[in-house]
């Protein structure tokens, strides 16, 4: 994973490093955080604002009192949609930087298999082979997505609003805060092997879901002549149920 993970941000061949590029997705994965972060400041101040100028009742004081609320809604907006076009721009230059890499590493891997023995590709299913490539490129897209849209993101939006509830609310909420997020980092740590453990079952059926079927198409001369057709509908449908199943545990 660290290995695919470096070829997608930082590959081994110098000319296919792109460092302005990263150090812009770096600089707009920030400022996507810290806009969310001004988003969240803004409304407690907009409602601290609207509790201030109707508590007493509506008078000429708090008519001009008014005026600050309707700022910070203002503002409130405005900050919320820099927040989502930011995330879009992320999106898009995280594309710009794994996709050529995820593309490299697909062709790397289709090459292997073009280049296996033939042993190999008569005993093997051609179905559940080109299941598994898809599952790969889908893999390697979601990799890059999670470390460079939500994992790394998601630390450092952690970390600012921690030092924010230290610096104005104290340590003790800080800590409260660290200690929720370690407690659910330590709950997710413990139910991710069982969770494994029912993603490879869902992976496995789902490989003899589409094995069975493109099988099948490939070779419907021998299914119509040998009259093959109830069994694999058969086959099919105890994968697909055990694919139903697993994906309910899931």
């Amino acid at each position: 994973i660290l290995w695919l993970l470096r070829q997608i941000i930082w590959p081994d061949n110098t000319s296919l490093r792109r460092p302005v590029l990263l150090g812009f997705v770096i600089s707009t994965v920030v400022l996507s955080r810290l806009m969310g972060l001004g988003v969240s400041a803004l409304f407690g101040l907009l409602v601290n604002a609207l509790n201030e100028s109707l508590g007493g009742g509506l008078n000429q004081a708090t008519v001009l009192w008014l005026s600050l609320p309707l700022l910070l809604v203002v503002g409130f907006g405005v900050a919320r949609t820099m927040q989502n076009a930011l995330d879009g721009l992320a999106d898009l230059m995280v594309d710009l930087l794994s996709l050529p890499a995820i593309r490299r590493i697909t062709i790397r891997s289709f090459e292997h298999v073009l280049n296996l023995p033939l042993a190999y590709h008569l005993d093997a299913k051609a179905g559940t082979l080109s299941q598994g490539l898809k599952r790969g490129l889908a893999s390697a897209e979601n990799l890059a997505n999670r470390i460079l849209l939500t994992l790394g993101p998601v630390i450092f939006e952690l970390v600012g609003a921690t030092l924010a509830v230290w610096i104005w609310f104290g340590s003790f909420e800080a800590l409260v805060i660290i200690a929720i997020a370690a407690g659910y980092l330590g709950i997710t740590r413990f139910f991710d092997p069982i969770r494994n453990k029912f993603l490879k079952k869902v992976n496995s059926a789902e490989d003899r879901v589409n094995g069975s079927i493109i099988e099948s198409l490939t070779h419907i001369e021998s299914v119509k002549v040998f009259g093959a057709g109830p069994r694999q509908l058969d086959e099919t449908n105890a994968g697909l149920k055990d694919y139903q199943d697993a994906s309910i545990r899931v």
